[in-house]
């Protein structure tokens, strides 16, 4: 625009000395303005592209650093699957916006010396030897040229904004990895929880007192309470999440953090990923084994369905298929089995399914448990009866322990909190 300016100024005031030199420069504004129709037409083009993969990188940074999921993906030791994504998307994005800054540079700089060379040829033609235009002539040139050539030192800025920004991530990417010792998974016989205390941070009251109970291989134990009467809190320290007084042992040694686990959460990230990675989360399985899990958790049939079966992707932010809440629970389970870990926990996972699939869902689990120890945390007495072991929690205490049979007889905690559903089964 300046150098527009410029040179429409410039030919208001060659034209008394020549018509000609003055239409000349208006048109040494030509280059300047095609260049900047160029550029922004092209950007029109490219930066969806580049914004959508920022966006992407976006996503799977946020997938890595919020609390909820950040944790959910080290238990699945899903973490280098969403790294790999996060720089792939924002290798793209770099490449796409230094290839497209790039190109602009080298446009505007042809463009700049284009015009700086039409109006300077102009002012030549009308400019008398040794005259006091000669100055002004050479003046205005140089602010033609300065003017046309803004362009090019914004693109250089723009680079020069994003290098320190660059420079600080390649550092911190050279930085040593700490790497996570390696549990070797095996057939444990039992998790025994034995006088457990939690306490939150900033926290005055324990919210788990002397808690002790085991899981054994081959049994689901389900743990069950109030709302606030201790059972994730548990399951949190199980898994290594909070600190604890106690002891946590996988038969006789103490669990050591991200040991081999199979884990559906209450709110389980529903990762806007192709099908085949939210199942497998970068370890490698064949189509077979996928689908044979899918069946497990009654899950073959909608993906059978989706588009572009396994590769379909999840999310429709991206433009993929949006799925029912059942539908990500069935998926979540799904993982589970096909991953085959030693020891599964559960928290609520048949809530956004129907009763006959509930069903099924823990038909497969009674399968799956001789090989395995089961932990189950649910609000349905209808699953409760198909476990083998109850904990009862109450105010961060166990209340009581023991068979779905046993712990249904009127007097116990556990037919006062579910009396209602008892009486339906």
């Amino acid at each position: 625009m300046a150098a527009c300016i410029v040179a429409f100024s410039l030919s208001l005031a060659l034209w008394p000395l020549s018509p000609a030199a003055a239409l000349c420069s208006v048109f040494a504004a030509l280059p300047t303005i095609i260049s900047y129709m160029w550029v922004g037409r092209k950007e029109a083009q490219v930066w969806p592209r580049a914004t959508d993969h920022q966006r992407r990188a976006f996503y799977f940074e946020d997938q890595l650093s919020f609390p909820a999921s950040s944790l959910e993906l080290a238990l699945l030791k899903a973490g280098s699957l969403f790294a790999m994504h996060a720089s792939t998307e924002r290798g793209s994005w770099k490449a796409l916006k230094v290839s497209m800054e790039s190109w602009a540079i080298r446009i505007y700089i042809i463009s700049g010396f284009l015009t700086s060379g039409i109006i300077g040829a102009t002012l030549l033609l009308v400019a008398a030897p040794g005259s006091s235009f000669d100055i002004t002539a050479g003046i205005v040139g140089l602010l033609a040229s300065i003017s046309a050539l803004s362009g090019v030192g914004y693109q250089i800025g723009e680079l020069a904004t994003t290098r320190p920004a660059v420079s600080r991530l390649m550092s911190f990417l050279s930085y040593p990895r700490e790497t996570m010792p390696t549990v070797v998974p095996r057939l444990w016989n039992s998790l025994k929880i034995t006088d457990l205390s939690v306490r939150y941070p900033d926290q005055e009251n324990l919210a788990v007192q002397h808690v002790s109970f085991s899981a054994d291989r081959g049994q689901i134990t389900a743990i069950v309470g109030a709302n606030g009467s201790g059972k994730s809190t548990i399951i949190n320290a199980i898994v290594g999440a909070l600190d604890y007084d106690g002891e946590i042992l996988l038969d006789s040694d103490p669990v050591e953090y991200f040991f081999p686990l199979g884990i559906q959460t209450q709110n389980f990230g529903m990762y806007e990923i192709s099908v085949r990675d939210f199942l497998c989360l970068g370890s490698c399985f064949t189509d077979a084994e996928i689908f044979e899990a899918l069946k497990k958790a009654q899950a073959s049939g909608f993906v059978d369905a989706l588009p572009h079966g396994l590769a379909t992707q999840l999310g429709e932010q991206w433009g993929g298929v949006g799925l029912s809440g059942g539908q990500w629970q069935r998926l979540s389970l799904a993982r589970l089995f096909l991953h085959d870990h030693p020891v599964w926990i559960l928290d609520e996972p048949t809530s956004a399914v129907d009763a006959l699939t509930e069903e099924q869902l823990f038909c497969a689990l009674r399968v799956a448990k001789p090989n395995k120890i089961i932990i189950v945390i649910t609000h349905r007495a209808s699953v409760l009866s198909m476990v083998d072991k109850i904990v009862v929690l109450e105010s961060g205490k166990v209340a009581e322990q023991g068979s779905f049979e046993h712990l249904r007889s009127p007097g116990t905690c556990f037919s006062t909190l579910f009396r209602s559903q008892i009486t339906e089964i």
